[in-house]
């Protein structure tokens, strides 16, 4: 679960393109993957680092990603 910001807000800051993401898009990125269970074994400075590169992507069912 999200902790403080909404769903909407995080794929929103996801779709942004990474060189015009604001610093409240970087905070909003780094809350979402924070709240994600499967991140939460890494150390803030990888999530701070995923989040100025991650993106949002759509896949079609049973699409293979590496």
């Amino acid at each position: 679960m999200m902790t403080g910001y909404s769903y909407p807000h995080f794929i929103r800051a996801l779709w942004t393109e990474q060189d015009k993401r604001t610093l409240q898009d970087l905070q909003v990125i780094y809350y979402g993957l924070q709240g994600m269970e499967a991140l939460s074994p890494y150390r803030d400075s990888v999530l701070r680092s995923v989040a100025k590169t991650a993106r949002y992507e759509r896949h079609e069912a049973n699409d293979v990603l590496y």
